[in-house]
């Protein structure tokens, strides 16, 4: 039995049915879920809502797009046969099919609701993307070729370079050796002494060769005075008092005296 309520008034609620429990139920589970710092679940069904309500916009595909598809197709298609050497019929019909049921598929699709031109414009849009790169690829092959000859050109460069550095290293070498040559060379002029033979011992009544040679001359005053205005005297002059400096031996002043007993008066005896 239930027990009796303090106060005579009427109860304002119900009997809980078994429907009002599960909500219950379900609202305590659902409210820690809803507190908790990821609430994903309600963006996505937002998400899903809006996508169904735009979905109900979307219309089939329009005439003119499809006859744009079918187009595009067609100059696909005819691209792959240029390409085929044989089978070209079975591979035409092949594609024609595939084609067919392309279209028949894209005829059963629906899309959001697009202006006239877009299908073109995308089409247009593909041709000058094409272009670009085409264009982008013709210019990365330059590139490459230009990048190609400068890598060859400092290869040889380098080689060049390797060959030269030789050659001074070969040169260097050279002129190390040549200029110890020269300091061996100086060192020992500056070592050596000028050793002349020892004049031969004549008696002292054979004449010399001067007086020999003035004997065979017709005129020797005129020799005498010859040898006195040459210009190659004085440079023979400074070589033989040289060479007498060397050998100590005094330089010979004047002629022999027959040679200058017979010499004018006037005439000076050169030096030799």
């Amino acid at each position: 039995m239930k027990p009796a309520r303090g106060s005579g008034r009427a109860s304002t609620r119900g009997p809980r049915r078994a429907t009002d429990r599960n909500t219950h139920n379900t609202d305590k589970r659902s409210k820690p879920r809803a507190e908790g710092p990821h609430p994903e679940p309600s963006n996505k069904r937002s998400g899903m809502a809006g996508r169904s309500k735009n979905k109900g916009n979307w219309k089939p595909l329009a005439k003119s797009s499809l006859l744009a598809l079918e187009n595009m197709l067609g100059l696909s298609m005819l691209s792959v046969l240029a390409l085929k050497s044989k089978e070209k019929e079975e591979s035409q019909k092949h594609l024609n099919l595939l084609r067919d049921q392309f279209l028949a598929k894209c005829a059963q699709l629906s899309v959001p609701p697009r202006k006239p031109g877009d299908i073109m414009h995308v089409s247009h849009q593909f041709r000058a993307e094409r272009k670009k790169s085409e264009h982008g690829r013709k210019s990365l092959e330059a590139l490459e070729e230009n990048v190609r000859s400068i890598v060859s050109t400092l290869e040889e460069m380098e080689v060049q370079m390797d060959g030269l550095e030789e050659k001074c290293r070969i040169m260097r070498h050279k002129l190390e050796e040549e200029e110890d040559k020269a300091r061996e060379f100086l060192q020992l002029s500056e070592q050596t002494v000028l050793r002349l033979p020892a004049l031969p011992s004549r008696p002292a009544s054979e004449p010399t060769l001067q007086e020999h040679l003035m004997k065979m001359v017709p005129d020797p005053p005129a020799v005498v005075r010859a040898l006195h205005t040459a210009p190659v005297l004085e440079d023979v002059r400074a070589f033989l008092e040289l060479a007498h400096k060397q050998v100590e031996i005094p330089a010979p002043s004047t002629l022999t005296p027959p040679l200058a007993a017979e010499a004018t008066p006037t005439a000076t005896p050169p030096q030799i």
